[in-house]
């Protein structure tokens, strides 16, 4: 052993900046390698993570009737099964100066009691701090009203509150300009109160992680204080907060709290239904860094690997003089091994400390926001079994040609196969530089001037075909967002009528759908009727539709739409969760307890729908559609009708907005939503992240363009007698660059050629399997003509690539060259 230490020494001395260069290498593909590991975890973990630094609730009890509902906030909170409960309380506060009725009355204003977003779903802080109790002026707003009113921490927002002195009149902008005047010549006298509320901090809950297009309400949280300050100001709603203790039964609390006011409607925010969603939304960006630290791992891998052997096998020369003054074959594996065990210290140390200050990079998309300690984090399993991990492959990696070079009695390195392409052109008279230049790319030579071929070819190979996956995946995840009836939206406006109470909505309703039915300009027209129903013991948010106005309505992508009140249609995701097929049954419950069964006969593609912003809402793959008197039978009647329009191809603008304004004038109403192409939150979220999988790709393009080029300037260098006898021979110097072209063309080449059709089956793959987990019709796109157009232009940029070693290699000296070798 004394032996072999001295000789580590000796070689420490002057090969240290090699054995340093393997170390940076490998703690570099280490780093990022690790760094993706964790940041994927971390962003799979960031919602529960969330939940339990703000105590959040587990379900949102919100009833219908509000303030006049006969459910009773302390009734809710002695519910067996409940934990902890807290209420939240609706406040009639709007903002007079805004410009639309919907910035008006847009703000949900809400005051807690000391528990409820106290301690129970407290917000993430993003600025500021959390209102004071007994400061009745100081209030937390979310981000949406951060954007909407321009207004942040520090800043004051005035509005208007009606007290229970404010007469009952229709809501209409007039009403608001009114009160505008009179607040600016202080002639309220009691009705309303002008109030100068403090922002003092930014933040966000649990519902606001994801939300769905349309239901993106600012809201505003007061201080207890504020209520008993101003006990006038008019309740119209409030909601509870509830968490539960372990092993409750959540659907058994809804039949419980349902039963408190039978032949009310109550809606109900379930934690199951949030969950799923952000885990939905969180799954792409997992799995995309996932893949990245794959393909990272194996590219490190490869080139860590060709690094050992073409070291090793190059310290094997001076193996038979060690073995002739008495060197034994454990003592040459033990050398061989000991160079390479400091190094690979070193490159675990770097990859931790690397991936730890990559960590802010992460979470990523949607986890992001619920992220509750960004910044730097060390993920301790992650990061010290990867380093063990990274410490171990490369010792098992240098094992092989450590032990192979250990039984070698030859002082010479071995030879390589010659590569049959380039054997092919060179006897088919192919120009001697696209001949060399081939060769050159596919044998990698051996002892010293061997050159990590296969390793530049693999790690090319690995980034084109993620960047083709990419691609497609983009490329399909853009047609989605593009297309609405992709996930579910198949008209073209939906309008949402109401009115003062529940016979003025219904009235409105049938004035403005007569006159749509009528209008020249509609192709079809029909009715969705919102609610939720039992089945098998889930209540699952659903649609009613009519079957004898099924046009438009939402996408079928298999079976059929129901068309008796024995039939219904269920989301993928639903019919995965109930594990039941089309022409399966299923048990629901009507609204007297009495069950049923019916038959599944569609799948259904459903936007994303529901009666409140504190409510479960349908999504691309969840919900039921059943028709409408069989949802007036199984589900509370909450009023919430959406008329759905199609017009007529060729219709222009201007005759669509006539359209509008006759069914708003038909209604007799001002309080008319028209919408088109609401995207559900799971849409959003991928749309906010599809440059993910673009941006991940473009870090593999540009490692795999740094290989090619250390490839190629090894290959100068290793090469450096073969290329000084081809300009012997007569190469010119244009010649032996584009010789170092044509090597590059092909590495490229190749790796085309087995990477775009395998990236179009891997992103073909990955999109099905995204789209059928996202509930959407699934339709995979391949955009042949960026294809088309890479390929030339990716050879473009490996000759560019290859311009350096090129010139390098072109003012070569013939003699210093040879009288080196």
């Amino acid at each position: 052993m004394g032996a072999v230490s001295y000789r580590l020494r000796a070689e420490f001395r002057t090969r240290w900046k090699s054995a340093g260069a393997l170390a940076l290498v490998a703690g570099i593909a280490g780093a990022v390698t690790l760094a993706a590991v964790a940041g994927a975890r971390r962003t799979t973990t960031a919602f529960e993570r969330f939940r339990s630094a703000t105590d959040a609730e587990d379900i949102l009890v919100n009833p219908d009737n509000g303030a006049e509902s006969a459910l009773r906030s302390e009734a809710v909170a002695r519910l067996p099964g409940v934990a902890a409960a807290a209420k939240l309380t609706g406040l009639a506060v709007f903002d007079p100066f805004g410009r639309t009725l919907e910035e008006v009355f847009g703000p949900i204003a809400l005051a807690s009691d000391r528990a409820a977003l106290v301690t129970i779903g407290r917000p993430k802080l993003l600025e500021g701090r959390i209102p004071k109790p007994h400061h009745a002026d100081e209030i937390l707003v979310d981000r949406t009203f951060v954007t909407r009113y321009g207004l942040g921490v520090g800043d004051t927002w005035r509005v208007a509150a009606a007290t229970n002195r404010a007469p009952q009149v229709d809501i209409s902008m007039d009403l608001v300009r009114q009160i505008r005047r009179r607040m600016r010549d202080h002639t309220l006298e009691g009705e309303f109160l002008d109030l100068r509320m403090r922002i003092v901090g930014v933040g966000i809950i649990q519902s606001s992680i994801l939300t769905d297009q349309g239901f993106e309400n600012p809201w505003a949280l007061f201080s207890p204080e504020f209520l008993r300050r101003h006990p006038t100001v008019v309740v119209p709603y409030w909601a509870e907060l509830v968490r539960f203790r372990p092993g409750a039964n959540v659907g058994r609390f809804q039949r419980r709290v349902e039963a408190l006011v039978p032949g009310e409607a109550v809606a109900f925010q379930t934690i199951a239904n949030t969950r799923a969603k952000v885990e939905r939304a969180v799954r792409p960006q997992s799995g995309a860094l996932g893949a990245f630290a794959i393909v990272v791992g194996l590219t490190g891998l490869l080139v860590i690997a060709q690094t050992l052997v073409r070291q090793t096998t190059l310290d094997a020369v001076d193996h038979a003089a060690l073995r002739a003054i008495g060197a034994s074959r454990r003592q040459l594996f033990l050398l061989a091994m000991g160079r390479t065990v400091p190094a690979s210290f070193v490159a675990a140390l770097i990859a931790v400390l690397g991936a730890f200050a990559l960590s802010p990079l992460t979470p990523i998309g949607a986890a992001r926001v619920a992220e509750p300690d960004p910044g730097f984090a060390f993920n301790t399993p992650v990061l010290l079994l990867g380093a063990l991990a990274l410490l171990v492959v490369i010792l098992l990696i240098e094992t092989i040609p450590a032990w192979r070079t250990s039984r070698s009695m030859s002082d010479t390195a071995p030879t390589s196969r010659p590569s049959r392409i380039s054997g092919l052109l060179a006897t088919t008279g192919a120009s001697p530089v696209i001949a060399t230049g081939v060769r050159m790319a596919l044998e990698p030579g051996a002892g010293r001037t061997a050159v990590p071929v296969r390793t530049t070819i693999a790690s090319a190979f690995f980034a084109i075909a993620a960047v083709t996956g990419a691609v497609v995946v983009a490329a399909s995840l853009n047609h989605l967002v593009d297309t609405p009836g992709l996930y579910g939206w198949n008209w073209d406006v939906s309008l949402q009528v109401s009115g003062e109470d529940a016979v003025l909505t219904a009235a409105n309703q049938r004035a403005a759908g007569d006159l749509l039915a009528g209008d020249p300009a509609v192709a079809h027209s029909s009715t969705l009727a919102l609610s939720a129903v039992e089945i098998d013991g889930h209540q699952i948010p659903a649609v009613g539709i009519d079957p004898r106005h099924p046009r438009p309505g939402p996408s079928m992508p298999e079976g059929r739409a129901p068309r008796t009140g024995g039939e219904i249609a269920l989301g993928a995701r639903t019919q995965r969760s109930l594990g039941v097929g089309i022409g399966d049954r299923v048990t629901v419950v009507d609204q007297a307890g009495k069950q049923g069964l019916m038959r599944v006969v569609g799948r259904v593609v459903l936007p994303g729908l529901g009666t409140y912003s504190g409510s479960d809402k349908t999504s691309p793959g969840e919900g039921a559609v059943v028709t409408q008197t069989a949802l007036r039978r199984l589900g509370p009647d909450f009023g919430r009708n959406h008329i759905l329009v199609d017009f007529r191809a060729g219709t222009t603008g201007s005759q669509q907005a006539a359209v509008i304004r006759n069914a708003r004038a038909a209604s007799n109403t001002d309080d008319v939503i028209v919408s088109r192409a609401l995207e559900p939150s799971d849409v959003l979220a991928y749309r906010d992240v599809r440059s993910t999988p673009i941006v991940l790709s473009t870090v593999l393009a540009l490692l795999a363009m740094m290989t090619l080029a250390h490839g190629l300037i090894s290959s100068v260098r290793r090469r450096r007698r073969e290329l000084a006898l081809l300009k012997t021979l007569g190469f010119t110097r244009r010649q032996v660059s584009s010789t170092v072209a044509w090597h590059a063309s092909t590495v490229v080449a190749v790796a085309l050629l087995f990477g775009i059709p395998l990236g179009i089956a891997v992103g073909r793959w990955a999109w099905t399997a995204l789209a059928n987990d996202l509930g959407t019709v699934v339709v995979p796109v391949v955009p042949w003509v960026i294809f088309a157009l890479a390929i030339p232009a990716l050879l473009l940029v490996a000759n560019v690539v290859a311009y350096i070693p090129g010139r390098i290699a072109a003012r070569l000296r013939p003699a210093t060259a040879l009288r080196g070798e």
